[in-house]
This record gives C-alpha cells, sequence and structure tokens, in this order.
C-alpha cells in the first residue's frame, strides 16, 4: 500500500515534465479531475437565486397565486409570476414566438398546459430561503379535463401521409407472406447527471450574459436575441461542459427564459437550478409511440411491401414529430411503401429528440417486424435482411449510396 501511494504522489508531482495529454475527448482529463465548470458552478458577484415553483394541475387556468407568506421569509427578493414581471418582447408577438420556436410562453399566460408548469419564480438571497419560500407557494385554479394518456388519445388521431407513396398496396396484396403487427413504446426521460441549470446577468439594458447547460450555444444566443430585440452579438452564451444532455440540452427551455426575465426583474444576476424531480417534466423526453407495420415477401424473402404507420405525444402548447416512419424509407428496398404518421397532443410538456430521434422508435419496429416476419418464413434473420438491404442506391432519392457517404461523411481533419 505504501508503494502505491509513493507511486501516486510521484505521478502527480507538479514539478516534474507534463506529459503530453493522450488523444480522446478534449475535455476529459478537467471533467475527471474536477477542473471543469459546469453552468451551475460559476461565480458571479452580487448573484441570487430563484426556486421554481410548478401547477398542481395539468389543465385549466390560474386563478390566483397565494404569495403572502412566501414574501414573508427573510432573503426574498421578489417573485415572479404572470401578473408580476418583466415584459419579453417577443412573447407578444405570436409570429415572434414561432419564430424563435420557444414553445411555452412561461409567465405570459394563466393557462396551464400540463403538471408542474412554472407557475412561479421565487428570488432570494439564499437557496434555502428561495427554496423555503417556494414551498410557501400555493394556487387556486379553474380545472379542465386533462388528456394524459397517449394510449387511449392516440386511438382518436387520424393519420396523414408521412412521405410520397412508392408502388401500391395492391402489386403485393397476393404477396405469399405478410405479417401485421402493433408496437407500442413508453415515453423514455433523459435524466443525465448534471442538472440543467441558468445563471442569467444583465451587463447592462441590451447586454446579456448567461451560463447554460446546452449543446447548441448559439440557438441560445438566437432564440433570446428574437426574444429581447437585441443583436444576437450583445449575448455571451457560455457552455463550456456539459455533464451529459441526451438530447436534452438541444433546446431552450422555459426555465432559461424565467431566469433572465428574473435578472431584468431585480437587476442583479440570477441563478436557477432544476430539481431532479424537475427534470422529468421541464427539459423534454423521448415521446410515447404507437406503430402499427405490414410486411410482406415472396418465397425467396425479397420484400414485396410495406406500410409503416406512426403516432406520437406532444404536448398541447406545441407540436413536436419525432420523424419515426423515416428509417423504413432509407435501409431497405421497398418498390412499394407507404409511410403514415400523426401527432397526438397531450397535457403535458413538449418532447423533444434523444439518442436517435425518430430512427430509433421507428427502427424497434421495423426490425421487429423482419424478425417475426423472418419465423414465419423460417429463414435466418440476418439473411433476411442481407438480401433486401439498400446498398448500391439510396430508396428514396435513387442516387448512388456510395456517393452520398463521401457527401454526408467528409474525410475528417488530422489534428493539430
Amino acid at each position: 500500500m505504501f508503494n502505491c501511494l509513493t507511486s501516486d504522489h510521484a505521478f502527480f508531482n507538479t514539478k516534474k515534465k507534463k506529459a503530453a495529454p493522450p488523444e480522446g475527448r478534449v475535455e476529459a482529463i478537467d471533467k475527471v479531475t474536477g477542473a471543469g465548470k459546469y453552468a451551475a458552478e460559476y461565480s458571479v458577484d452580487n448573484v441570487c437565486y430563484g426556486v421554481l415553483v410548478g401547477s398542481t394541475i395539468a389543465a385549466g387556468k390560474i386563478n390566483k397565486i397565494n404569495l403572502e407568506n412566501a414574501r414573508q421569509v427573510a432573503g426574498v427578493i421578489d417573485i415572479i409570476t404572470h401578473e408580476h414581471k418583466p415584459l419579453v418582447p417577443g412573447m407578444a408577438d405570436e409570429a415572434k414566438i414561432r419564430e424563435s420556436r420557444f414553445g411555452l410562453p412561461v409567465f405570459h399566460t394563466d393557462t396551464i398546459y400540463f403538471r408542474e408548469q412554472p407557475i412561479a419564480l421565487v428570488i432570494a438571497q439564499t437557496l434555502e430561503d428561495a427554496q423555503y419560500a417556494a414551498s410557501l407557494v400555493s394556487a387556486t385554479y379553474t380545472e379542465t379535463p386533462a388528456n394524459v394518456s397517449f394510449p387511449d388519445a392516440h386511438r382518436e388521431k387520424t393519420l396523414s401521409s408521412a412521405g410520397r407513396e412508392r408502388g401500391s398496396l395492391d402489386a403485393w396484396s397476393n404477396a405469399p407472406h405478410v405479417i401485421e403487427q402493433e408496437y407500442n413504446i413508453a415515453a423514455e426521460v433523459h435524466n443525465p447527471m448534471e442538472m440543467h441549470a441558468t445563471i442569467a446577468h444583465w451587463t447592462a439594458a441590451d447586454r446579456l450574459m448567461l451560463y447554460d447547460k446546452n449543446q447548441g450555444v448559439m440557438n441560445v444566443q438566437r432564440t433570446f436575441a428574437k426574444l429581447f430585440n437585441i443583436p444576437e452579438k450583445n449575448i455571451e452564451v457560455m457552455s463550456e461542459f456539459v455533464g451529459g444532455g441526451f438530447g436534452s440540452g438541444l433546446r431552450v427551455w422555459p426555465h432559461a427564459l424565467a431566469t433572465i426575465m428574473a435578472a431584468k426583474q431585480v437587476n442583479r444576476p440570477v441563478k436557477v437550478v432544476l430539481t431532479r424531480p424537475q427534470m422529468f417534466t421541464l427539459v423534454g423526453y423521448r415521446p410515447a409511440a404507437w406503430q402499427k407495420i405490414k410486411l410482406g415477401a415472396d418465397n425467396s424473402g425479397k420484400f414485396l411491401g410495406l406500410v409503416h404507420q406512426a403516432k406520437n405525444g406532444s404536448s398541447v402548447y406545441e407540436t413536436f414529430s419525432e420523424g419515426i416512419t423515416r428509417i423504413s424509407r432509407l435501409v431497405y428496398n421497398f418498390d412499394n411503401l407507404r409511410t403514415e404518421m400523426a401527432v397526438v397532443p397531450l397535457n403535458l410538456s413538449t418532447p423533444t429528440w434523444m439518442r436517435g430521434p425518430g430512427e430509433c422508435t421507428g427502427a424497434f419496429a421495423l426490425e421487429s417486424a423482419i424478425d417475426e416476419l423472418s419465423y414465419k418464413m423460417q429463414q435466418d434473420p440476418v439473411a433476411l435482411r442481407l438480401k433486401n438491404f439498400a446498398i448500391e442506391k439510396d430508396p428514396e432519392s435513387g442516387k448512388p449510396l456510395v456517393d452520398q457517404l463521401h457527401q454526408r461523411s467528409p474525410r475528417k481533419k488530422a489534428r493539430p
């Protein structure tokens, strides 16, 4: 044991010449040694803390938000609600909201779209004061029927075309081998180690500094430039390290806008860190999906036709289509193909892209159906796939696949 400790000490002796860092992920060493800073870890002078309060119903209107008890907590600076807030210019313009692709009009509506939708943001001198005060906020509502069950709701939703049809159903109506099955996938939540967090600091009336957990800083910059009608160059976004995203960091979420509004309101930097439970409701998820596959083949195993139908859940305030059937149009040679889709609005927050969005969900149904067909035909499932893979041409465009692969995957530049 002594020798091990001595060896370790010698290895980390800073007086010795440091070896060149190994090739690999450029941020890896900083992450594992604790040198890397995440969104919530930056030190900003005079920062105060915000804690979000969520609705306790899934659909309806806010009648009144009770703030009296929360305001009595020592250290509380202010409380943002839909009745008490700085106006975000872009939120007053429907076209601007669509242009920014933001989604939820946080603190700019009394309508409740989903349970745990932010209805208040308590701002206090310390995190503990903000957390305690937030626990004292309550609200009364006029509740309306909520639709949160995807299995029930999708049955009422009509399918529409999800791409140009190839061939026809009649062309393989007498296929000797046909399977027809339904596949259901529950919603899946990405919950990385680092919770989402934002620190917002207005350094001038039209200049904003953000520390935000996000996988696309330019998207954050563009979104808030549109919402606040300020130049993109006036918004600086710091997201040097991301502790897992899986897709949750590809969008700009309500807590980030709420934090910026709070910083504007109190004229101080504000930090908001989502709680682990809030990660389940405020930063997206892979939506629930229903799929139906009809697949036919001849006696040799050549695919004769496919019908791939899919529906995915979304929110009632924003349409999110996962593009589930797209993979069926790309991987195998189907001379006869029909794909159909529908989006099912629910009283849930908006889904988002998650690790192989669309393709992951669609491939599950398509590949399961091919397996079932292979069992029915008593053919080797791998051989059946190899017989039908689109190897030479893209089934959708007809272009040679080799040329397209070269266009999509340029040779990586050598490391400096």
